[in-house]
């Protein structure tokens, strides 16, 4: 179970960070589970694109994926990245570490499209931003989308 913050009418910023919360928002008890043990009990052979917006707990559901990553049956994952990430001691390099060490590329996502990460340049800053894991397999299909780098 995880300690919840549940903004009125479900605000933008629900979290289980009550600090990144509204001061409104009701503490409630959540179950938890992984993406790797819902996949299982649903018999998916695969995901193509697992979308993440945990508010500052995407490294956590990562982890959470870890042997359906390792087993490359997910395609493509997209997170966020922001200060929360910070307050729980979550890091981009260990998440950017972990990521490629399962074979995945990973990309900054821009509107202008998905540009290759240059982690040596910019290293931790904990601003809001998004990020594209993606398979050899999958990039192949994203071609069209890859930019230069930033």
């Amino acid at each position: 179970t995880l300690e919840f913050f549940e903004e009125p009418n479900a605000g933008k910023t629900s979290s289980a960070i009550s600090s990144f919360s509204n001061p409104q928002a009701k503490r409630q008890e959540i179950a938890l589970t992984t993406i790797d043990i819902e996949i299982e009990k649903r018999g998916w052979s695969r995901v193509d694109l697992l979308k993440i917006d945990a508010e500052g707990y995407d490294f956590h559901v990562i982890r959470g994926s870890s042997q359906l990553l390792r087993e490359h049956r997910i395609g493509a994952l997209q997170f966020e990245y922001n200060k929360p990430w910070a307050d729980l001691g979550s890091t981009l390099a260990a998440a950017v570490t972990f990521l490629t060490s399962c074979g995945y590329s990973v990309f900054l996502l821009r509107g202008s499209g998905l540009h290759p990460l240059r982690f040596h340049f910019y290293q931790e800053y904990f601003g809001y931003s998004n990020f594209v894991a993606v398979l050899p397999d999958m990039l192949i299909r994203l071609k069209g989308l890859i930019r230069e780098e930033i």
